[in-house]
């Protein structure tokens, strides 16, 4: 490639080349160092993303330095004067470059890569199994050979549906034209095609369903952002996460974008905040948001960045604006703007149509969705490192089970769900531009995004019938039951844990374990010795199997228990009618309890948005619920919370008062600082539906009575007021006053501590 790119500029490469131009090229390619190269670099790689684009890196760095030009340069004789090539040299010159050079392989994409890698890694896994080398078995393209791998890879797969034996093919093809630089031959590919459906799914009893492809529309959206901010008892490790996830649902729905579009490429630079003068009648700015998606699917080795404009929402459950201007003040990412109000007091100067919000130079290259780093107390938001798309997933599934969706939901519902309504509402050219389809019809989006219901009202339009689309619509949304299960049964737990291979797994790890403590051996000691070093390999990867097995039994049985419930569930509620018992018409609305006085508030405000008259209220609401999100984003629960066992939290009733609300004056936001812990319990009482949601949400502030005097104040309150008002009798032994409690401390110090240990909540 570089004596192409000298060619090109008019360079000769030395007085040999310029007398015979084919002399430079004439070196042949030696077979056997490729064939060794073929399996040595798969197995020097560990597959991580650095080792996997090392060689391009190094190839890009080798073109595009300066200092090559410079080194080629020395080697000429600086006595002797070059002159420039002529046309019939420089084109002959570079056409022999390019029969050197050979076929240019396809730009494969990042994930492209990584799937190749691994195909790679089982070939010659595969290769060995049957004793042949890899890189010869792949020249020589025989449909027997690959039939054998196939079959061998679904045999020691432990996924067995016929959609994955035909992934695995194709990326070994692409294998193979990346190794031989050529297509496969057509009569292979033919014959293998049809010999995966017709031969190797029924030897293998591979799995043919295909997945239930449905959407997710805005009332399911409002659904589960009801239930995440108001009545999801789930611990988060961290509550930038809760805010983060808000934020990925509100964004994927306005866009039916790729979820790893938006999850793990995002960053401070992609996002800007434009300002524009009032509307007619305001005197506030108005506050748009562009959103630019780089981290886009390719095709044909290209990718084109999409671009999406966002402005205030009334209902600020769903307010994108609202979101991203919460993270970035958390993050204290603007330049010279500490607090929300600062925005809107901006104006535009008159020869400017707007105003963009610049960043911190610091901050224009890091994600908005960060991940977490550290572990126990340590836990805190990485600065450079994103959030990975298999979080985001692990927690969508938690939110639809909680909700008790039947289906296991996907980010892809969601974009169904939306791109339903862009089809609908958009031209074909622009539902494809808005979706990131490159074709110029529908058929991408027929064949993949069309959801399996037909939501069309055909009586409607066949007999003439009086239209009920509304109801069309209710029967293709997804199937919820809020009393299906979320956690296995002990005895569900106690099925899992004798299944025999998770038992075998488990004991190869007791028996390397036993063997570790035979020799006299700890886990630090045996690092000092090789074969204690080996044994606490083996058991660590003993370990891993275990677990990943245990998670992946613990999966399975929870979908199961899932699907079971719901076949069940309307023929019990159809008997116990049919007995003369019907469901309750008014439930009582549940009580739900936040350690954190910000997620109280938050949710209160959220409910406060049903009750205001003008926009000035709205835009004060909006201001309190930036600021109270940016301060979320600082904080984690206590650990003695998050390593609870989940289940009912419900307090009795006990003396309350009204939480306070924040200050309307502008407050800045504190700097970025080490998320903090609270000991501080707040219970808000809430209705389970969105339509109830405004008018039934309380929020109040839990009080305690300290047992020595009847002193009422919060649980830090009760302690130090212990500490100060009864240290006279620090030193005398009396029984805890709790009822249900027989322990006997030693004095008000020690009960102080008593009481944050066993009796937080009381």
């Amino acid at each position: 490639m570089d004596d192409l790119l000298r060619i090109s500029e008019g360079k000769a490469i030395d007085r040999e080349t310029r007398e015979n131009p084919k002399a430079v090229y004439t070196e042949t390619t030696n077979a056997a160092a490729e064939r060794e190269a073929f399996v040595s670099d798969s197995e020097s790689r560990s597959g991580s993303e650095s080792d996997l684009f090392s060689e391009s890196e190094c190839e890009y760095d080798s073109e595009s330095g300066v200092d090559s030009d410079s080194d080629s340069d020395s080697d000429v004789d600086p006595g002797r004067r070059q002159e420039p090539l002529n046309d019939r040299e420089l084109y002959n010159q570079f056409i022999v470059g390019c029969e050197k050079e050979g076929p240019t392989l396809a730009n494969r994409g990042d994930s492209a890569k990584r799937m190749i890698h691994t195909e790679k890694k089982k070939w010659i896994e595969f290769c060995k199994v049957t004793e042949r080398h890899p890189y010869d078995a792949l020249h020589q393209c025989h449909s027997a050979t690959f039939k054998g791998y196939l079959y061998w890879r679904g045999k020691n797969s432990r996924i067995k549906k016929e959609s994955s034996i035909t992934t695995y093919w194709k990326v070994l093809s692409m294998l193979y034209c990346d190794t031989t630089k050529t297509w496969m031959n057509g009569a292979v590919l033919y014959d293998i095609g049809n010999w995966i459906p017709a031969v190797l799914t029924p030897l293998l009893d591979l799995d043919i369903s295909v997945k239930n492809k449905s959407g997710l529309y805005i009332a399911d959206l409002d659904l589960m952002l009801h239930h995440h901010w108001v009545l999801d008892e789930e611990v988060y490790t961290h509550e930038r996460l809760r805010v983060q996830i808000a934020a990925v649902l509100v964004i994927a729905g306005a866009t039916s974008t790729r979820p790893g579009a938006l999850i793990g490429g995002l960053c401070y630079k992609d996002v800007e905040f434009h300002v524009f003068r009032p509307a007619p009648g305001s005197i506030r700015a108005r506050v748009g948001l562009v959103i630019k998606l780089t981290k886009v699917k390719r095709s044909a080795g290209k990718s084109r960045p999409k671009k999406y404009g966002f402005h205030e929402e009334d209902t600020l459950l769903h307010d994108p604006v609202l979101y991203m201007e919460s993270l970035a003040f958390a993050d204290m990412a603007f330049e010279n703007l500490s607090c929300p109000e600062d925005i809107y007091g901006l104006e535009v100067p008159p020869g400017s149509d707007r105003m963009i919000l610049p960043w911190k130079q610091e901050w224009r290259d890091r994600p908005i969705f960060r991940a977490l780093q550290g572990r126990g107390n340590n836990v805190s938001v990485a600065l450079d490192k994103a959030f990975q798309y298999k979080k985001a997933r692990d927690c969508l599934i938690r939110l639809g089970r909680a909700l008790g969706f039947e289906k296991q939901l996907e980010w892809y519902d969601l974009r169904r769900g939306s791109g339903n309504k862009f089809h609908k509402a958009l031209t074909p050219e622009e539902a494809n531009q808005s979706m990131g389809h490159t074709l110029g019809d529908t058929m991408t989006y027929v064949r993949f995004y069309t959801t399996d219901f037909i939501e069309v009202d055909f009586q409607e339009i066949v007999f003439g019938s009086e239209p009920q689309r509304d109801l069309i619509h209710l029967m293709g949304r997804l199937l919820r039951n809020g009393d299906a299960p979320t956690r296995l049964t002990d005895e569900q737990k106690t099925e899992i844990n004798r299944d025999p291979k998770l038992s075998e797994i488990r004991q190869k790890r007791d028996r390397v374990r036993a063997e570790i403590k035979k020799q006299g051996w700890t886990d630090k000691t045996a690092k000092h010795h090789q074969l204690g070093r080996r044994l606490l390999e083996r058991h660590g990867r003993y370990h891993r199997q275990a677990e990943s097995q245990r998670k992946r039994l613990h999966d399975q049985r929870l979908s199961q228990a899932i699907q079971e419930f719901h076949a069940l569930a309307h023929g019990e509620e159809i008997r116990r009618q049919l007995n003369g018992i019907r469901p309750s018409e008014y439930l009582a609305p549940p009580t739900i309890e936040y350690q954190l006085p910000e997620r109280a508030r938050i949710a209160k405000l959220f409910a406060e948005v049903a009750n205001v008259s003008n926009r000035n209220e709205l835009h004060q609401l909006r201001m309190n619920l930036v600021r109270e999100l940016a301060l979320l984003c600082k904080l984690r629960e206590s650990p003695r919370r998050r390593q609870a066992e989940s289940g009912c939290k419900t307090a009795p009733t006990s003396t309350s008062a009204p939480a306070s609300t924040p200050a309307p004056t502008p407050k800045p936001i504190p700097p970025h600082k080490p998320a903090r812990t609270s000991s501080k319990w707040v219970r808000s009482r809430s209705s389970p539906t969105i339509s109830a949601m405004p008018t039934a949400t309380k929020v109040t502030a839990t009080r305690l009575a300290c047992p020595l005097c009847g002193c009422i104040d919060d649980i830090d309150g009760v302690i130090e007021h212990i500490r100060n008002r009864h240290a006279e009798r620090k030193a005398i032994p009396f029984h805890c006053p709790y009822e249900r409690c027989s322990g006997i401390v030693a004095g008000a110090v020690y009960f102080a501590d008593h009481c944050k240990r066993q009796h937080p909540r009381d």
